[in-house]
């Protein structure tokens, strides 16, 4: 996901909240301090400070799943229009879905085209994962696009 793309759609959603409620609604749902970024020059504080927010999030040593679901949350506590709460989730939500079904297609085209048995691999943003085909004698590779998880094929 481009993180910096949706920081900077989120922040310009700001006028639906109050500075001191953007500081507030991110301090109850992380426990770690803020992150200044570079920004694409935003003249409101607002903006500003939800983008920094969001990309210290989007950075954080946590989840893909644990930060979506904290900005899920945030989309939720600061905004008011019930359109661009869907259209920010839609953001954050679509590459999630794409992750997992591409993970199960790529799974359902390794059992089906090779025999493979105890192979755990882990996957993570743009990984190329490597198998050995036997029936074609040869190592096959197919580059996805997933959340950190093992997968045992």
């Amino acid at each position: 996901m481009n993180w910096k793309r949706f920081a900077i759609k989120f922040a310009d959603l700001k006028d639906q909240a109050t500075y001191n409620q953007i500081n507030k609604v991110f301090g109850y749902l992380v426990d770690f301090p803020m992150k200044s970024y570079s920004n694409p020059g935003f003249t409101s504080t607002k903006a500003e400070l939800i983008y920094q927010w969001t990309l210290t999030i989007s950075e954080e040593d946590i989840s893909e799943k644990t930060k979506i679901s904290i900005l899920s949350d945030a989309i939720d506590d600061l905004l008011s229009n019930e359109d661009d709460k869907v259209a920010m989730k839609n953001i954050i939500a679509k590459p999630q879905e794409e992750k997992e079904v591409i993970i199960k297609e790529v799974i359902k085209y390794i059992e089906k085209d090779a025999s493979i048995s105890d192979v755990s691999v882990q996957i993570d943003e743009y990984l190329p994962i490597t198998f050995f085909d036997p029936k074609n004698d040869e190592f096959r590779e197919r580059t996805v696009q997933a959340y950190q998880s093992n997968y045992t094929i």
